[in-house]
């Protein structure tokens, strides 16, 4: 479904084409800047020990609600998209994919991609027409351990904010990590905040109420909501990290006037700021 957002309400629409096959833990991410795309990467076919890692990539045209079958064009050495639990963000025209998990090992690579369509000498044979994921895997220093399951967001343009996510061994993280992407560089952040979120995997990270400055469009705080953590407890907590201080801060009603009700707790949901 699309959210409509002058009065936040969801329409179907079934859009033309072939439509992906049924799956989970994918990755749904706005393919250009416009955000008149969007891109699904990846994904397991069900939660059964004989699930499928899918590695296809398919583009949803929000104007024409159209889906169109994506070809990957590596431009270095070729990204493995079977994968789930993974996240995806948008920085400007580009696609920024990190970590997740496969059948056998958990991930730590970032992928970066541009989708575009060809519009000229394309055959009519061409089952993609056009459709491209051109991208490369960046290296990066100072990288974390693999995870799956993490959640991620962008802030002040050119980072990507990860938090939590179950890592290599097999447990709940509560890491707050940033990657400088145009350095490459990871960051451990929020170490010196006095408070911290508890660990955990499979939460929802979205550019906070007070993110966004009307001098510079920079987001400057995130919004941390829900989760699985350790014995598989179910969160229903809202966190603010705010970037330049490095502190998180937990909103309760002692902090903010919330307007009853609250949601209940939860795991693999989506947030995002309207």
């Amino acid at each position: 479904g699309v959210m409509i957002q002058e009065r936040l309400g969801f329409d179907h629409w079934p859009g033309k084409g072939t439509a992906p096959t049924p799956r989970t833990s994918h990755v749904c991410v706005a393919a250009d800047e416009g955000h008149n795309t969007l891109l699904v990467i990846g994904g397991e076919s069900d939660q059964s020990p004989s699930k499928t890692f899918l590695s296809d990539l398919v583009a949803f045209d929000l104007p024409k609600q159209t889906w169109q079958r994506v070809k990957p064009i590596p431009l270095d050495a070729p990204a493995n998209f079977a994968r789930a639990n993974h996240t995806g963000v948008t920085v400007g025209e580009q696609v920024v994919l990190y970590a997740g998990n496969t059948r056998s090992q958990y991930l730590s690579d970032v992928v970066i991609g541009e989708y575009v369509v060809e519009d000229t000498d394309v055959p009519m044979s061409d089952p993609y027409s056009g459709a491209q994921f051109r991208h490369r895997t960046i290296t990066t220093f100072d990288a974390p351990e693999p995870r799956c399951a993490h959640a991620a967001c962008v802030v002040q343009d050119t980072k990507m904010m990860v938090f939590g996510g179950f890592n290599s061994r097999r447990l709940p993280s509560a890491e707050t990590l940033l990657l400088d992407l145009p350095t490459g560089r990871w960051l451990r952040a929020g170490r010196a905040s006095k408070k911290q979120p508890p660990p955990r995997y499979y939460a929802a990270l979205s550019p906070g109420a007070s993110a966004w400055s009307p001098q510079n469009n920079h987001p400057s705080s995130v919004l941390l909501f829900g989760g699985l953590g350790e014995q598989d407890r179910c969160f229903d907590d809202l966190w603010l990290y705010d970037v330049a201080s490095e502190q998180w801060q937990q909103i309760n009603a002692s902090t903010m006037t919330l307007a009853p009700p609250s949601p209940d707790t939860r795991s693999r949901q989506v947030g995002l700021m309207s």
